[in-house]
C-alpha cells in the first residue's frame, strides 16, 4: 500500500463500473477522476470525489462505491489507444480498498464481491456523502424553482435577495429538513416550514371545505404568536361566522366574507405576517406542500393558486420556490411540461429514474 496518513486517492464509480472492474479485472476511466485527499478527508475534498462520478440519482446510495487505488497507479495505468491523453486502465490490482457509501448496501455487494474474491471494506465515507447529496439536492431545488418560476413568468428567486436574514438556500433546506432549525430565533418563513405538518394536521377536516383558508391562518396565529384568535372576543364572533358559512363552499378561491375574516385577521394579529407570509399564502403553502409530499397534487390546483399571485410579489417567488423544492428537479420538469400542454395533464409521479 502506498497510502499514508497524509493523503489517499479515491474513485468514486457507480455498480455497472465496480461489477465490471471485479469481473474483468479492469476498466477504463478518465485519468482526472481520481482525486487525491487528506487522511482523512474533508467534506469539500469529498465533494470533488461525488462530484467525479458518472451522474447517477441524488440520493442512490446503492450505486455508488469508493475505491481507494494507489497513489502510484498513474505510472503504471494502460492508455486507451483511442484518447491516450485522458482515458487510461485501473486495474483491479491498483485498488486498495472497495467501499459502497452506505452501511445499508455493504452485506448485498459483499457477497457479490465474494464471488469474484473481491472484500469489501465498511463504508467510512456514508456521512460525507450525505453531506453532498443536500448541497446536490439544494442546488437541483435551486434549478427547479428558476424552471417554475419561468413557467409563470414570476421573477427568478436566484435573482432575488430575501428581506429577511434567510437565504434561499436555507429556504430549500427547510423545505426538505423540516425539523433541523437554522436560525436560533426563526423568522416567518422558518417558523411556517418549519410546522407544516402540524398546521396540516389542525386543518385535515378543514381541506375540501373554504374553511381551510381561515382555519390554516388561525392555526398559524397560534403557533407563531402563541395566540388564539377565536379567544379574541372582538373577532370571534365574526370568525365563527365566517367559518360556518366556509364550510358550504369548495375549496376555490375564496369568498368576499372568506376575503374579508383573512383581512381581520391581518389587522388583529399584525405581527403574524409578513408581506411574504400573508395570511393567503400559508394556506397555499400548506396545501401544496401537503400534497405534494402525498402525490396527491393536481395540476389544477396548482395553476389555480399560481394564477391568482401578484406575478412581481415576494410571495408569488416564496410560493413557487418552496414547492419547488419539495417535488425535486425531476417532477417540477413533468409540472412545467403539463402547463405547457393544450388541455392540462395531471401529475406523472412515476419518476424517470
Amino acid at each position: 500500500m502506498t497510502q499514508s496518513d497524509s493523503g489517499q486517492t479515491l474513485l468514486a464509480i457507480n455498480s455497472t463500473e465496480w461489477l465490471n472492474l471485479c469481473a474483468r479485472g479492469s476498466i477504463r476511466v478518465s485519468k482526472r477522476r481520481p482525486v487525491k485527499v487528506a487522511n482523512p478527508a474533508s467534506h469539500r475534498e469529498m465533494e470533488k470525489v461525488f462530484c467525479s462520478a458518472p451522474f447517477t440519482k441524488i440520493g442512490s446510495s446503492i450505486d455508488l462505491f469508493v475505491l481507494v487505488i494507489e497513489d502510484t497507479w498513474p505510472k503504471r495505468a494502460q492508455k486507451h489507444r483511442s484518447y491516450p491523453g485522458e482515458i487510461v486502465q485501473l486495474n483491479l490490482s491498483d485498488v486498495i480498498q472497495h467501499q459502497p457509501v452506505s452501511l445499508e448496501h455493504l452485506e448485498y455487494y459483499r457477497n457479490i464481491g465474494s464471488k469474484c474474491g473481491i472484500q469489501l471494506s465498511s463504508p467510512s465515507f456514508e456521512q460525507a456523502w450525505l453531506y453532498w447529496v443536500t448541497n446536490e439536492t439544494i442546488t437541483a431545488s435551486c434549478d427547479a424553482a428558476d424552471l417554475l418560476q419561468r413557467t409563470f413568468d414570476i421573477p427568478l428567486s436566484s435573482k432575488t435577495k430575501r428581506a429577511d436574514r434567510y437565504k434561499w438556500n436555507d429556504i430549500a433546506r427547510l423545505v426538505l429538513r423540516p425539523n433541523e432549525p437554522v436560525k436560533t430565533k426563526p423568522a416567518h418563513a422558518e417558523t411556517l416550514l418549519s410546522n407544516i405538518r402540524k398546521i396540516a394536521d389542525a386543518v385535515a377536516a378543514t381541506r375540501d371545505s373554504e374553511q381551510f383558508y381561515l382555519a390554516c391562518v388561525i392555526e398559524w396565529v397560534d403557533i407563531r404568536l402563541k395566540k388564539d384568535p377565536l379567544k379574541r372576543k372582538a373577532i370571534k364572533d365574526t370568525l365563527l361566522s365566517a367559518l360556518s358559512k366556509a364550510k358550504q363552499f369548495p375549496l376555490q378561491a375564496p369568498s368576499e366574507e372568506t376575503s374579508a375574516a383573512l383581512k381581520l385577521l391581518a389587522e388583529t394579529f399584525p405581527k403574524a405576517f409578513t408581506e411574504e407570509v400573508s395570511p393567503l399564502s400559508i394556506a397555499h403553502v400548506v396545501q401544496l406542500l401537503t400534497e405534494s409530499r402525498t402525490k396527491e397534487l393536481k395540476t389544477e390546483t396548482v395553476t389555480r393558486i399560481f394564477q391568482s399571485l401578484d406575478k412581481t410579489s415576494s410571495t408569488a417567488s416564496f410560493t413557487t420556490f418552496v414547492l419547488a423544492t419539495s417535488l425535486g428537479i425531476e417532477l417540477t420538469t413533468k409540472l412545467a411540461s403539463s402547463m405547457n400542454q393544450v388541455n392540462l395533464v395531471d401529475m406523472n409521479w412515476d419518476s424517470l429514474n
